[in-house]
């Protein structure tokens, strides 16, 4: 009888723990189905067969493209092709019906591809749906959309928007003005089912966009009118000043609005604001015409300064960066930091021991951007070079000169013990040596090597012959004479103040120099100022294109 007992207990429990396991089997089941996990899994299925299909017919046209060397064109993406060369999918190729494309469809397993093959044989995935969608009304956060959605293959069978009951259109061709509220930053799946019984799933997501309110340009912060265009002196510091709100709420800009802008160009501020803990980007680009075009600009490119070239001026003691862009008496004859006329404010790029001052701009580092001269003696409005000298003739204009249209590097210039030859010899090192040939020895049979011009030479231009030389711009250049001190206006004006490589031979003067509208000569010169070189071209250098502007300027070439 106890036997009995047990095995009875025994069976009464194993019918308890099948009904136990069977509910909980169902609880799964449904679980399972109610979160998705199923259909996710079978809509994984088909997107990893998808791009399967994508890979092999890329596979296809790669092995393609080899047998016809390169040569192979859309004419070769038959369906005589596809059969032959992709065995394992149901395939059809038909010509797209808009596009200059051609259209391959894909069967494997109930899961259909459709591909467009482009004349540069890029594959992009075709759902065959047309679904698009146009803002009618926005309120806040809360928009009104009006859906289009077009199958012209299969047909429309029912579209299921999120909060509403499904509609059904019988393989409709297409669905047009369907109305459907929105909030802003929320994300919507829509699933359409087209004819063919497939059903595909489509995102609405509408951001809140950043608005930003028309960008003024100024000389102060937070003006509310702009400058005319073409009617500021580069260098002048102007100020972008614009707003931008999302949702009513400030958003940050950067660069600031208080970092002062100098010269025309595209500025780009990225700005960026907060919704609903989401970090909403925009560009804002803003179009700069204010400053003044220079006219006559030339192309020619004399490169940027080389550390070896650094060190060959600093071994003939005619070097000094000098950051601050100042004369002080440790520029002095017969100091061991040099002659007291010493060329600066220019460096290799790549130096890393004066990377701050190449970053601000107070040190340049290619010849064909402009230095500013000490504090007070103006800006350069210009980079790059400009025509000096030409001719007319035959409906040709040839050119005889260029001139740096700023100032490449600085020169400090300062007397000392009243000791006038300091002119002159000023004059042999800015003339290379080719005047006031005496003064090749220092004091102390000291030796001075005349500056080397040559470094402003355009690599390409003199490839191609056209350069004859190099040297600082004198007097003559100016069109006036060294003699004549009433000839005081000259055309070549820059914004700031530089030398010409001119002493005289009067006992009073020293070098002249250009300040504002004048030339002029002084006999206490403590200060630093812009050098100009000039490029001599060789005859039969003409314009041969461009207008003389700073976006298109002249190109030289040589009979």
């Amino acid at each position: 009888m106890g036997k009995q007992k047990e095995n009875g207990i025994t069976l009464i429990a194993l019918v308890i723990t099948i009904i136990i396991l069977l509910i909980l089997a169902g609880i799964s089941i449904s679980s399972l189905t109610q979160s998705g996990l199923f259909g996710k899994a079978k809509e994984s299925k088909i997107v990893s067969i998808r791009a399967e299909m994508k890979e092999r017919l890329t596979l296809a046209i790669s092995e393609l493209q080899i047998e016809k060397k390169g040569d192979a064109t859309l004419d070769d993406i038959t369906q005589e092709w596809i059969d032959e060369s992709i065995k394992e999918y149901t395939n059809k190729v038909t010509k797209h019906e808009t596009l200059d494309a051609k259209k391959v469809t894909m069967d494997k397993n109930g899961v259909r591809g459709r591909f467009i093959i482009d004349g540069k044989f890029n594959i992009t995935e075709d759902t065959g749906l047309d679904f698009s969608y146009e803002i009618i009304e926005k309120n806040g956060i809360n928009v009104k959309i009006s859906i289009t959605v077009r199958d012209e293959e299969n047909g429309i069978n029912k579209i299921e928007l999120p909060g509403k009951e499904p509609l059904v259109y019988n393989s409709v061709e297409e669905v047009r003005d369907l109305e459907y509220d929105i909030e802003l930053g929320e994300e919507y799946i829509i699933l359409v089912t087209t004819g063919d019984g497939e059903t595909k799933r489509v995102k609405i997501l509408i951001e809140p966009e950043i608005e930003v309110t028309e960008a003024y340009v100024n000389t102060t912060q937070g003006a509310t009118s702009s400058v005319a265009d073409n009617s500021v002196i580069k260098g002048t510091e102007l100020y972008i000043n614009f707003t931008a709100t999302l949702m009513g709420s400030d958003c940050t800009i950067e660069p600031p609005l208080t970092e002062a802008i100098t010269k025309n160009g595209i500025y780009t501020y990225t700005i960026t604001g907060i919704f609903n803990g989401k970090t909403i980007t925009a560009q804002n680009h803003i179009a700069i015409n204010k400053y003044k075009y220079a006219i006559g600009l030339v192309k020619y490119d004399a490169g940027e300064w080389t550390k070896e070239e650094i060190e060959e001026l600093k071994s003939n003691k005619l070097y000094d960066i000098n950051k601050e862009h100042v004369a002080n008496e440790k520029y002095k004859l017969k100091d061991e930091n040099g002659l007291n006329f010493t060329f600066g404010g220019f460096t290799y790029k790549g130096d890393k021991l004066n990377e701050e001052a190449i970053v601000s701009g107070t040190v340049i580092t290619n010849k064909n951007q402009s230095v500013s001269p000490q504090s007070g003696y103006g800006v350069p409005e210009y980079d790059g070079w400009k025509i000096l000298e030409s001719r007319e003739e035959d409906g040709k204009i040839y050119v005889k000169k260029i001139v740096h249209a700023g100032s490449p590097e600085n020169f400090v210039f300062y007397m000392v013990d009243n000791d006038y030859d300091l002119a002159d010899r000023a004059e042999y090192l800015l003339s290379n040596g080719l005047r006031k040939i005496e003064y090749n020895t220092l004091n102390q049979g000291e030796r001075i090597n005349p500056r080397n011009w040559e470094m402003y030479k355009d690599k390409d231009l003199e490839s191609k012959g056209l350069i004859k030389g190099v040297h600082a711009m004198t007097c003559e250049d100016a069109s006036f004479s060294a003699d004549n001190v009433s000839a005081t206006k000259i055309e070549h004006i820059i914004g700031s103040s530089y030398y010409f490589a001119n002493s005289s031979s009067k006992r009073d003067m020293t070098l002249w120099w250009v300040n504002g509208d004048n030339a002029t000569y002084s006999s206490s010169l403590y200060y630093t100022f812009g050098i100009r070189p000039v490029v001599e071209m060789n005859d039969g250098v003409y314009i041969a294109g461009g207008d003389g502007t700073e976006t298109n300027p002249y190109v030289l070439e040589k009979e």
